[in-house]
């Protein structure tokens, strides 16, 4: 359960390498952060709430994608591929959620904690 909330405690770490299932955790807690959202009915308006949580949640995010791309031992200036119509977002999405390198990389040990000899 610690991954879930992870992103959110490394929220201005931007050096390392965060696991798919951080990522993921990630993700699941923005979603149900919406969702909640979404349905407060304090007579605030809905797109405020949103505003906020999306301002609040720009960072961690940020970071998490960074890392995530790190774990693929690709620069944090991969987010730029989102700059490219329609295409980069698929791109973007598809290098966050591949697996991984297996052992160290550039940016650091392995957060799964395996070697290059895939012994653990």
């Amino acid at each position: 359960m610690k991954w879930l909330f992870l992103p959110l405690l490394r929220c201005t770490d931007f050096q390392g390498r965060s696991t798919r299932a951080e990522f993921l955790g990630f993700l699941i807690l923005l979603g149900v952060a919406s969702l909640c959202a979404a349905f407060l009915d304090h007579g605030l308006d809905v797109s405020q709430v949103l505003g906020a949580l999306f301002a609040v949640l720009t960072l961690p995010g940020l970071a998490v994608a960074i890392r995530r791309l790190h774990d693929s031992n690709l620069p944090g200036w991969a987010l730029l591929v989102l700059l490219i119509p329609f295409i980069g977002q698929f791109l973007f999405l598809a290098a966050l959620l591949r697996g991984g390198t297996r052992g160290s990389n550039d940016y650091g040990p392995d957060p799964l904690g395996s070697t290059e000899d895939g012994i653990v």
